[in-house]
């Protein structure tokens, strides 16, 4: 991802409670925050068990806005 493509996704995903949706994805179902991001992917903070992980934009899905 470019760094302009990352900083509007970050922009986008501000203040989100979000789920990953692709079930072939390790982390199916966890729901957590978008903390960052890098060329990899957006950095996700699962709720559960505080883990980060990386995923696609396209892996996820806004569950709540706070």
């Amino acid at each position: 991802m470019e760094l302009g493509q990352i900083e509007k996704l970050l922009k986008y995903y501000n203040n989100s409670e979000i789920r990953v949706v692709n079930d072939m994805h390790p982390h199916f179902n966890a729901v957590g925050d978008v903390i960052g991001g890098e060329e990899t992917g957006l950095k996700v903070k699962r709720f559960d068990t505080q883990q980060t992980f990386f995923v696609q934009a396209a892996d996820i899905k806004i569950t709540k806005r706070k």
